[in-house]
């Protein structure tokens, strides 16, 4: 292999490792939402919205053709959920019917052969 080869594919490798934030919210809950009961979209005032489950920081993130929405501990940074955004697949973001503040999110979670879902 050239020299020169050698040398673009390494730069092409480094381009697709870049993450790039696109949006970040510093202050992001999650709560146990119930089950849909119909086939409408989901509302925030069937939840607590006084009782999350869960605090930290929401980040947008392009790396490379990938579009990943990360939730990440505030103090520490460590990965609580991330959801993919990927081509031709259901989008992970819902929004509610009775708030602009507030969506629910897919997350997929993959062990083994098993794919689970959850919406929070």
């Amino acid at each position: 292999m050239a020299e020169g080869q050698k040398s673009s594919e390494l730069e092409e490798e480094e381009r697709e490792e870049i993450e790039l934030i696109l949006f970040q919210v510093t202050e992001c809950y999650v709560y146990l939402i119930p089950p849909r009961k119909t086939a409408a979209s989901y509302r925030a005032d069937e939840w607590n919205v006084n009782k999350w489950t869960w605090e930290g920081t929401l980040k947008v993130i392009s790396k490379g053709v990938v579009c990943i929405i990360r939730l990440e501990d505030k103090t520490n940074g460590e990965l609580y959920a991330q959801a993919f955004l990927k081509e031709g697949e259901p989008h992970p973001v819902e929004p509610v019917i009775d708030s602009s503040r507030y969506f629910v999110l897919r997350i997929e979670e993959n062990i083994g052969n098993l794919v689970n879902f959850f919406f929070f």
